[in-house]
């Protein structure tokens, strides 16, 4: 059977790009190959790729603390779990997905720190009054200042006492 001319579609395939093919009648990888009509026997062919790299950072309040390129699928290595005053560390984010265990890198990528405000539990050996509870709400006074505006939740509150929930977060007025 005799075909027309025909030329090798080049494929494509994600985190590698097409370095050309190998085989029948090819001295090294070949972009363009074009099998000419009349050409007779069996043909083999090969797609021969090359990994791509890609850099990913992990950057903490505007400052990368770790930066490499590697090839992708590979896997990154994270940087030691960062700390903020006042917080829990819940994992790094990418693209608002949250990362804790394993990451392989599929493009270039910069993770930045998830935390939460630690909340803390205050009993109060007396009733705490409503006007209270908006003065805590602006801020908690400690010894070096006032913090940022608190979040305040009643757990339980009588006569003899409260219980009361306070979220403080970092950061000074």
């Amino acid at each position: 059977i005799e075909s027309t001319t025909f030329t090798l579609i080049n494929p494509t395939r994600e985190g590698y790009t097409f370095a050309g093919w190998t085989g029948t009648g090819l001295d090294s990888a070949t972009i363009n190959v074009t099998v000419e009509q009349g050409s007779i026997g069996d043909r083999t062919y090969t797609a021969t790729w090359t990994v791509e790299e890609y850099t990913y950072k992990f950057i903490v309040d505007g400052v990368t603390v770790k930066e490499e390129t590697i090839a992708y699928g590979a896997e990154i290595v994270k940087p030691a779990d960062p700390e903020k005053e006042g917080h829990t560390f819940n994992g790094w984010l990418y693209n608002d997905q949250l990362y804790n265990g394993e990451i392989v890198v599929k493009g270039n990528m910069e993770f930045t720190p998830s935390f939460t405000a630690n909340t803390y539990i205050v009993t109060v050996d007396s009733e705490v009054k409503d006007e209270h509870l908006k003065q805590l709400e602006k801020g908690v006074k400690l010894v070096d200042g006032m913090t940022q505006p608190s979040i305040i939740k009643i757990i339980r509150r009588s006569t003899g006492y409260s219980l009361i929930s306070i979220t403080i977060h970092e950061g000074r007025n």
